[in-house]
């Protein structure tokens, strides 16, 4: 990835854990909010360029009254600040760190805390050496060395204090290299994406289509339902051929005024009652029918969505593949 495209890439997500990090409650009390797994597949790039943080499905706040269970840990292997695998208290300078690990693996294409088992990895995250990007990228700019390793600080004390820092040093950073802003980002995922996104796009009208057949289908059954049970048959029904039989088989007899003539004749079951019913099951069956082609519609969605993303593996590919990590991580969203 170019250095200026992935300078504004971590900017913006630097944006948004500034946002969360600084967010209060609705008394106006700071929550300190600490996302606890960023990661390249929680960093999702859309396709006008905008970088996005996501789940943060494990994300502490200080006001949160559960507790971490001793002897686990909240985040990706690879992927976590040295508080996080000793069990010490964290908070925002944690997503900081995180952070700068996406960017330096970024930048280098390699991973920075990589090992053959857990018990590698473990070891690599404590000790190994952090060396500068540009040891493995020459591109990398001295100044942007600097704020990766000031983000990559093991002591949490000397590490980068505010991701609002990181954002407006990589921004600058990415302006002066010549990314001026998403524009660029999504002109460079249209450079090297291109067929992928063709893709992606003809599957969403695919499925657009696919859903508005259903939905005209579910009309179109509606209408001809309408017709059948709109026009002159009800009503000739219910005054017609309701009455006729009465009047004619019971008029005569001694049940001809009671039940032919009265209460079943041309009274409420005759031309009333009949046409109300009538009218009350066309109504329900109608309904019926536009929410049943409404939730046809929902299931071919999610078959179809199902069946394009059913063979990708982000964050396995990202471990597998690292120099191909930038890719896993924009065609993810």
């Amino acid at each position: 990835i170019p250095v200026a495209i992935s300078c504004r890439i971590i900017a913006d997500a630097a944006a948004g854990l500034a946002y969360a990090h600084n967010a209060k409650d609705g008394e106006g009390n700071a929550l300190h909010l600490v996302h606890r797994d960023i990661g390249p597949s929680n960093i999702m790039i859309s396709y006008d360029g905008v970088t996005k943080v996501l789940d943060f499905g494990v994300a502490k706040a200080a006001t949160a009254s559960m507790q971490t269970q001793a002897g686990t840990l909240k985040g990706k292997l690879g992927y976590l600040a040295p508080e996080q695998l000793e069990g010490d208290p964290v908070d925002h300078r944690t997503d900081i760190f995180c952070l700068g690990i996406v960017l330096h693996e970024m930048l280098t294409g390699k991973r920075l805390f990589s090992g053959r088992n857990e018990v590698e990895m473990i070891m690599a995250l404590r000790d190994r050496e952090i060396v500068p990007p540009s040891f493995h990228n020459p591109d990398v700019p001295p100044e942007l060395d600097t704020l990766v390793l000031e983000m990559l600080e093991r002591e949490i004390g000397k590490r980068l204090d505010s991701a609002s820092s990181a954002h407006s040093q990589l921004v600058s950073m990415a302006t002066k290299l010549g990314c001026k802003g998403t524009t660029d980002v999504a002109k460079w995922m249209e450079a090297e994406l291109g067929d992928t996104l063709a893709k992606r796009r003809q599957f969403e009208q695919e499925a657009v289509k696919a859903a508005r057949e259903v939905r005209d289908e579910a009309k179109a059954l509606a209408n001809n339902e309408r017709a059948l049970f709109g026009g002159t048959a009800p009503q000739s029904m219910a005054s017609g051929a309701f009455n006729a039989p009465f009047a004619g088989t019971y008029g005569s007899g001694t049940m001809g005024s009671g039940v032919g003539s009265g209460s079943m004749g041309s009274g409420s079951m005759g031309s009333g009652g009949s046409h109300s019913m009538l009218t009350r099951n066309r109504k329900m069956s109608s309904t019926a029918l536009i929410v049943l082609g409404s939730l046809t519609a929902i299931l071919v969605i999610g078959a179809l969505v199902i069946g394009f993303w059913a063979g990708r593996t982000p964050t396995r590919t990202a471990i597998a593949q690292p120099t191909k990590m930038a890719s896993v991580m924009i065609y993810a969203y």
